[in-house]
């Protein structure tokens, strides 16, 4: 695999062969609230990252207006992935680049 992460207990991973499209930095006060910080998403296609875990859900209002859902690991609650909204980003699933564990080799490339 490329690219591997997860929770920080461990209970939840994820892995890639890919890179992610991009990163991203949200400064949205939507995101800061959710994250406690500036949001860092490296998003993916559905079906090019492999998720497993078990997770909550939280919908929530995104920048853009629209509801995404945000997935915590149910043992240690931190948050693993987002699915942003259909009407942003259809098919798309976004990891927090603080997840990986080969941040190392991945940067931000576009703010908003």
């Amino acid at each position: 695999m490329k690219h591997h992460g997860g929770c920080h207990c461990g209970q939840f991973k994820f892995d890639t062969d890919l890179d992610p499209m991009f990163i991203i930095q949200c400064n949205c006060t939507n995101c800061r609230r959710i994250t406690g910080t500036y949001a860092l998403h490296c998003p993916y296609g559905e079906t090019e990252v492999n998720l497993s875990g078990d997770t909550d859900s939280y919908l929530f209002k995104g920048g853009s207006g629209y509801e995404s859902v945000a997935h915590t690991c149910k043992k240690c609650h931190v948050r693993v992935y987002n699915k942003p909204a259909p009407e942003v980003m259809d098919g798309i699933v976004s990891l927090p680049l603080g997840g990986f564990d080969t941040v190392d080799k991945l940067a931000p490339k576009v703010e908003m």
